[in-house]
């Protein structure tokens, strides 16, 4: 199962669109968005999991929604409405002791698997309608997964630590309308890869 994916996560905040792209961004809910994101995507049963389902937005609560595609997805176009804020993981990879026991199951070697899949993607930018935005690293802490039966990595131990790692950027207030974001994501022992997300914010 391939780990690296484009999520979006946008939470409820006043319309308007402030001049510099980052502006407001805290690591600190960044890394908490990141955390609740992994949490939800393992724990979640296949037949809900929007990994299975292809579901461009989700709810992951009740402020928040998560419009996200994979890797080998198409572009992906995501209503919200017009009370948002967009958080964008530009390079996101977890690695839990079930999915890799041959690491070792400390939080140690768990971020360290992490930061290496990271980190194999050296070259990684967004754009925000043509506009270049910053990134900010995040790491979650340690998490403790517990899998439904039926869990979307097929794993029969039901429960787990996770640790997930990933470059962000918590974009502005979008005002109504159409708005793309645009991720390219390459290194020199990886193929380079496009996402366009279009946005789209009503009133």
């Amino acid at each position: 199962m391939r780990k690296l994916w484009r999520i979006l996560v946008a939470a409820v905040v006043a319309t308007g669109l402030s001049a510099s792209p980052a502006a407001g961004a805290s690591p600190r809910i960044e890394s908490r968005l990141l955390q609740e994101f992994w949490t939800y995507a393992l724990e979640t049963p296949v037949a809900e999991n929007p990994f299975t389902l292809g579901t461009a937005c989700v709810p992951l609560r009740r402020d928040v929604v998560l419009p996200f595609a994979t890797l080998d997805g198409g572009p992906l176009t995501c209503t919200v409405t017009a009370r948002t804020r967009v958080f964008v993981t530009v390079i996101n990879w977890e690695c839990s002791t079930s999915e890799n026991p041959t690491i070792g199951g400390s939080p140690r070697e768990l971020r360290s698997c992490a930061r290496a899949n990271v980190d194999a993607y050296p070259v990684h930018t967004l754009t925000l309608d043509g506009r270049s935005v910053p990134q900010t690293r995040v790491e979650t802490h340690p998490i403790s997964v517990h899998f439904p039966p039926d869990n979307v990595l097929g794993m029969s131990d039901r429960h787990a630590l996770s640790v997930g790692v990933a470059w962000v950027a918590l974009l502005p207030q979008l005002r109504p309308g159409r708005h793309t974001i645009v991720i390219h994501d390459s290194g020199p022992t990886v193929d380079p890869v496009d996402s366009v997300t279009t946005i789209v914010v009503s009133r």
